[in-house]
């Protein structure tokens, strides 16, 4: 009874250690150069949509500062309220960060963006 190689489906000898899943070196090889260019596409998704988040923050606090100001003006330039990069309490109050960028929405739908 054999076991077919997880990359290029050959059948793995009989008697070879039975945990191994790859026919040879290069199918290995080739398999963990195949999840690695996964794993950077996956990264580079996520860095770039870091890097439009933290943009949109600078945008907004070079026009309005630290003062609090309407909530659906980000809304309208889809900001992605899942990304952050780190959360802090400056004051009491806890913000969400973005890259050097951290905001707090407040029930009066303003929210405050500062530069830390």
């Amino acid at each position: 009874m054999s076991t077919q190689c997880r990359f290029c489906n050959k059948d793995i000898p009989f008697g070879v250690n039975g945990n191994r899943r790859y026919c040879d070196e290069d199918c290995y090889n080739y398999a963990k150069l195949e999840r690695t260019k996964d794993k950077y596409a996956n990264n580079k998704i996520t860095l770039a949509e870091i890097n439009r988040s933290e943009n949109l923050l600078k945008a907004f606090y070079n026009i309005y500062g630290d003062k609090p100001f309407d909530i659906n003006i980000l809304r309208s330039e889809k900001m992605n309220w899942n990304i952050r990069t780190d959360s802090k309490v400056l004051d009491g109050i806890n913000y969400q960060i973005v890259g050097l960028y951290g905001y707090t929405a407040f029930q009066n739908k303003t929210i405050q963006i500062v530069k830390f």
